[in-house]
């Protein structure tokens, strides 16, 4: 009986690891992120529908930007991306297709602030 508990668990773990292998986010997708969340940052505070042009701008900015601002370690079944900003470095973890700050600050609050 524990040998069949044992079985299904180690089935499981290797299931899980498989599954955590195909879903670990890429640089690509963190990108991504960075972009909709800084579009958003700027959409906030540009409350102005006339600054549109501020807006799209500042997100083409970014786009450039983030590739030099963005680096990965990828770990196979997770990646900690690593965001370099004048205020600090910023660590997420990305797992299973979502990002987790490593932190309690918010590096975009810091970055819009000062």
């Amino acid at each position: 009986m524990i040998r069949f508990i044992f079985r299904v668990a180690f089935y499981a773990l290797i299931i899980l690891l498989i599954a955590a292998f195909f879903l670990n986010p890429t640089q690509e997708d963190f990108k991504k992120l960075v972009q909709e969340k800084l579009t958003s940052e700027f959409s906030e505070h540009l409350d102005n529908p006339n600054l549109e042009l501020i807006v799209q701008e500042g997100t083409e900015f970014v786009s450039q930007l983030t590739d030099n601002l963005v680096t990965r370690d990828n770990y196979y079944i997770c990646s900690v991306y690593t965001i370099e900003l004048p205020t600090g470095e910023y660590r997420f973890l990305g797992a299973f297709k979502n990002f987790i700050p490593l932190q309690k600050e918010n590096p975009l609050r810091d970055v819009f602030e000062k």
